[in-house]
């Protein structure tokens, strides 16, 4: 739900302050300015969201990736740990685009959260990467240390 309604708020956000820029170029107007405030607060509040999904979305992976106690942790719930990280980092991008409306002593401040919560998500991607494209399990001594834990025929004749 918070995902949700991030992903709406942001994209009212750049939609209107882009329509309204054509109108009054200097956002001068109560409203541009009101537009502009609600942006920035709307920026404060979803960075830090979407800090803190990325932190947990970390735990979760070094559970698993590191073999740290990851008993009950499925297929399915990496992949959505996957996919929640990366759906909670795309809503950040909007207001990267209004920084020329903002303070310049936030700007800075801004980006450094921005390019941290990219650093955090940094670690989802190379778990994503390395579960894709590692080197399988599967086949005649592909194991660790040459062994076979599962044989190409009993993985093709594994029942659906």
């Amino acid at each position: 739900m918070g995902y949700l309604f991030e992903s709406v708020l942001g994209l009212l956000f750049a939609v209107s302050l882009a329509f309204y820029k054509h109108k009054c170029p200097g956002l001068t107007t109560k409203f541009g300015r009101l537009l502009v405030e609600g942006c920035k607060v709307y920026f404060n509040c979803a960075v830090f969201f979407a800090a803190s999904i990325q932190i947990s979305c970390v735990v979760v992976l070094i559970r698993r990736d590191f073999g740290i106690s990851a008993a009950g942790l499925g297929g399915f719930t990496v992949q959505i740990t996957w996919a929640v990280a990366l759906l909670c980092m795309l809503p950040l991008l909007y207001p990267m685009t209004i920084l020329a409306y903002m303070d310049k002593e936030r700007i800075n401040y801004r980006l450094f959260l921005f390019c941290g919560c990219w650093l955090l998500f940094f670690y989802t991607f190379i778990s994503r990467m390395i579960g894709d494209f590692a080197p399988s399990q599967i086949g005649e001594g592909a194991g660790p240390s040459g062994t076979t834990i599962v044989t190409n025929d009993e993985w093709l004749l594994r029942p659906a």
